[in-house]
């Protein structure tokens, strides 16, 4: 029986970044958003249904089955009965995990898995993300939706204080990632998470920094990428709103 890990946390905070990273070791397959932990596992058929039907549907997750050499069909056999003995550590990424109401409520009530890993980041990133991606894309449905830095700081601190709150209270074996601390010391973030799991995390031929990095977007790494998307005035608002729900974070993190 292999252990499991939901990574989860504010979008555009270094989930997939961190899931690719993990999908990289030997033993370990983390799935990308497809709900996993859903009960009943209604977004979960959905969405193998999507990986059936749309060729260009969760290219994140098509990549990480390329990675391990697996079908679709091994992804169903492998979520049905766990027909691959060398999974040590099996997961699913997904921030709608810390969004969508109904999956909190059952993550905090049922505590499906054994390990639970909250990414976190330099909130100017995540709102310069968010709008940045907003504007690349124009997916008014995406939960990083925004227009404004306004409207996508409303929507950082709703999902952070979500995770930080409701779910890291109910749940026991957690962590937190802050994303920035590990972008150019990816292998001191492995050695991390070995300690975490109690399972030694393994890389073939890749360096865990070649992964880490070529996972994120251009500039997610760089500690000042925010100050090319936002003013003056934007940053010193959002380090102004979101102090306080910053301060409880790393009151968390340093435990």
């Amino acid at each position: 029986m292999s252990k499991q890990v939901m990574i989860t946390g504010c979008p555009r905070t270094g989930t997939t970044a961190l899931s690719t990273l993990l999908s990289h070791c030997e033993g370990v397959f983390i799935s990308n958003e497809l709900a996993i932990y859903e009960n009943p596992p209604r977004i979960l058929e959905h969405h193998l249904s999507m990986l059936d039907s749309s060729p260009n549907w969760n290219q994140n997750l098509r990549n990480i089955l390329k990675i391990k050499g697996w079908s679709n069909a091994d992804l169903r056999r492998f979520l049905s009965n766990g027909f691959n003995d060398d999974i040590k550590l099996t997961g699913d990424k997904f921030p709608a995990y810390c969004i969508i109401d109904e999956l909190m409520s059952d993550i905090a009530d049922s505590s499906p898995c054994s390990h639970y890993i909250f990414t976190h980041r330099n909130p100017c990133a995540v709102v310069a993300s968010f709008l940045r991606r907003s504007r690349i894309e124009n997916h008014p449905k995406a939960f990083w939706y925004a227009t404004t830095a306004e409207e996508a700081l409303e929507k950082v601190i709703s999902y952070t204080l979500n995770w930080s709150t409701i779910l890291w209270e109910a749940l026991e074996k957690k962590i937190i990632i802050t994303h920035e601390d590990y972008c150019d010391n990816a292998g001191k973030l492995l050695d991390k998470l070995s300690d975490f799991l109690d399972l030694e995390l393994k890389m073939g031929t890749h360096k865990p920094e070649d992964i880490y990095r070529s996972t994120n977007n251009a500039g997610l790494c760089s500690k000042s990428y925010y100050k090319d998307e936002l003013s003056t005035k934007e940053i010193d608002m959002i380090n102004a709103k979101f102090s306080p729900i910053q301060e409880h974070v790393m009151r968390l993190y340093h435990g």
